[in-house]
């Protein structure tokens, strides 16, 4: 089964005439399943991606496909192009952005589209606050939302002092959307942790949080709302992560009850940033105390948006509703199945092959990891990104991963020879 073919509590609804096609931008994995879910609802998806990234694109369900500047190359030529493209397309009556980098261009240059054109994202202030994690942090702490202590660094000495203060362990992660050496999060045992995993100030970044270890435990809510009012919402539990310390995308987890502190948490911050729209707001939990520390909010779509949709929160629909100003049901709390586990067996697939790459796991690791992922993979009631009726994509991405990790490891083997022939 997978998330995009089934949704047990509510149909898909037929799209309104005037509302039939929607431009899709942002080439992430829940662009895949936005472009299933709003075509079940009756809407025309045009797919607008990049010249060098065009994986939903081959999907059975894009009606057409326009190239676009990449976003995070080249903000202005983007929705340059992006505001010409709708000026000219007078039948496209919404923009869909669903990566974050889409997300904020769209949020910040809203007053720059067409009059007729809605943009299904959450209001513009909401999500420049949420892709601002010090920001949030803040705001959290004021709200009364715990947090774990946190510092912000300027420079790389400057996290050294801030993980004395904080203690260890802890993690370092930028302040806004971006990576760290190729990782979200930086998770330091030590000082020569930081040493390792930060040998040089990261470039394209100003500042960086150091913050705290909550605890390896994490949940995350999908939520639907209005005017910082939750509409809907469903609760999950990550079990697994596509990295080896248990940061990065969740790989394995399961649907839960619903927990009336972190609904509660997350009512207070959607209230205060008078959230309308759909999201997920992600919390760590130290299971030993049971306590809970917030994380972020992503005012978007997520890689594991899918098991929402199985439970029954459409939220790509819903996006879309919420923006256009459709009227949306408030449903009770739990209206939706706990106990479900889902699971995203390509991106489980790549997180083995990295941490084989990078030499985070040897044999022994790979061989545990292959049993984890075969165990998740037999238990789980939907994957988060396969599709039996549109299986071009995922495949075509995951054959296109594969040549790469192969070709990378040719060439490295090839490089250790020659270093040791000489």
């Amino acid at each position: 089964m997978n998330a995009s073919e089934y949704t047990p509590n509510e149909p898909a609804r037929e799209a309104p005439a005037a509302r039939r096609k929607v431009l899709l931008v942002g080439n992430w994995n829940p662009s895949l399943l936005a472009l299933r879910r709003l075509t079940a609802a009756g809407y025309q998806i045009i797919v607008g991606c990049g010249d060098r990234d065009r994986r939903f694109a081959r999907s059975r369900y894009a009606h057409e496909v326009q190239r676009f500047p990449s976003p995070e190359e080249s903000p202005a030529r983007f929705i340059d192009a992006l505001v010409s493209f709708l000026e000219l397309r007078p039948d496209v009556t919404i923009v869909f952005p669903v990566d974050e980098t889409s997300v904020t261009c769209v949020a910040r240059n809203m007053h720059r589209l067409p009059a007729r054109v809605t943009a299904a994202v959450a209001n513009a202030e909401a999500v420049l606050s949420c892709v601002h994690k010090d920001e949030m942090h803040r705001l959290s702490r004021a709200v009364g939302v715990p947090v774990a202590r946190f510092v912000v660094a300027e420079t790389r000495a400057d996290v050294f002092r801030a993980a004395g203060e904080v203690g260890y362990p802890c993690v370092v992660k930028p302040t806004a959307t971006g990576e760290i050496f190729g990782r979200k999060v930086l998770l330091a045992a030590s000082r020569s942790d930081i040493e390792r995993l930060l040998p040089d100030w990261p470039q394209n970044e100003r500042r960086l949080i150091v913050q705290s270890y909550a605890g390896s435990g994490r949940k995350n809510v999908y939520f639907a709302a209005r005017h910082g009012e939750i509409l809907r919402e469903c609760h999950t539990q990550i079990r697994r992560t596509d990295m080896p310390d248990g940061t990065g995308l969740v790989v394995d987890g399961e649907t839960v009850p619903v927990d009336p502190r972190l609904h509660h948490y997350t009512a207070r911050l959607l209230e205060q940033l008078h959230y309308t729209g759909i999201g997920c707001a992600q919390y760590q939990m130290d299971e030993d105390r049971d306590r809970f520390s917030f994380l972020e909010i992503n005012p978007r779509l997520c890689g594991a948006t899918g098991v929402a949709c199985y439970s029954g929160l459409d939220l790509p629909l819903l996006a879309v509703e919420l923006a256009a100003g459709h009227s949306v049901e408030k449903l009770p709390r739990n209206f939706y199945p706990a106990g479900k586990r889902y699971s995203w067996r390509q991106r489980d697939f790549g997180g083995l092959a990295f941490a084989w790459r990078r030499g985070d796991i040897g044999l022994a690791g790979a061989l545990r990891w292959t049993m984890r992922l075969a165990g998740a993979w037999l238990r789980s009631d939907v994957d988060v990104g396969w599709s039996w009726r549109d299986p071009v994509p995922s495949a075509a991405n995951f054959i296109e991963g594969l040549l790469r990790v192969t070709l990378r490891w040719r060439r490295q083997s090839a490089a250790l020879h020659l270093e040791k022939s000489t």
